[in-house]
């Protein structure tokens, strides 16, 4: 039985050990902290490790399986459903609360197309609680190509669910877009929609990583086949 490292070792449990060994693996979790910095983790999130080639695709199937089974699923008719994480809670975005952040965007130039080049600028932004704690917006002010451009979130918590629903608008729509819908655990957030991408269906995933509350990061990224694979196309690291 081969011995392998797997990314994702927050999602695992008693799961992963159970289904690694029907796959005849066994599995040693790494905390996801470790993955995000990790040179070998690839768009996907996952962590390529040296194995072999027989267990290798064995850890890949299985940490989608465990992925899928405790976040997200995608249905045979393309429908998503997202599960809650078990602590989700309405203070989970809290730390964005209090001074204004400088943000450091780091944008992909062309999405789903191979690019491999990027756009830097910088943003500032500031949060503020709505609805006696079930909810939050907050302000992204830049300026792009010499043209002041300003976003702005609505995040609301849906305490039946236990799922957050974050909506986007900006100054060159004026339209919300569909909300990504997902929630916490622990430090990191999770959350996806469906929509279109030059007229292709896609998947949209946020990813909050909060493990240093005045240093976060979010991050997007968009999936042409169904969450089989990920193209990260835009990173915010925020700081006060």
């Amino acid at each position: 039985m081969g011995d392998e490292t797997l990314g994702y070792g927050r999602f695992g449990g008693r799961l992963v050990g159970k289904a690694g060994r029907l796959l005849g693996v066994t599995i040693r979790l790494l905390p996801f902290e470790d993955i995000v910095s990790d040179p070998r983790a690839m768009s996907d999130g996952l962590v390529r490790p040296q194995m072999s080639a027989p267990n290798y695709s064995k850890c890949l199937i299985l940490a989608r399986l465990v992925i899928m089974y405790h976040v997200l699923s995608v249905s045979v008719e393309g429908a998503l459903t997202v599960t809650p994480s078990a602590n989700s809670s309405a203070s989970d975005f809290d730390f964005l609360f209090g001074e204004r952040f400088k943000i450091r965007n780091r944008k992909l130039n062309s999405r789903l197309t191979g690019c491999d080049t990027w756009t830097e600028f910088d943003a500032a932004g500031e949060a503020f609680p709505i609805l006696n704690g079930l909810g939050n917006f907050d302000r992204f002010y830049a300026e792009l190509v010499g043209k002041k451009f300003e976003g702005l979130t609505v995040r609301l918590f849906d305490p039946v669910t236990r799922l957050w629903s974050i909506y986007w608008a900006d100054s060159d729509t004026g339209t919300l877009d569909v909300p990504t819908v997902g929630s916490f655990d622990g430090d990191l957030g999770r959350f996806y929609t469906r929509d279109t991408h030059a007229g292709k269906s896609v998947i949209c995933q946020f990813l909050w990583d909060k493990s240093s509350p005045d240093r976060p990061v979010w991050s997007q990224a968009f999936s042409a086949d169904e969450g089989e694979t990920w193209e990260w196309n835009w990173y915010m690291h925020y700081e006060r």
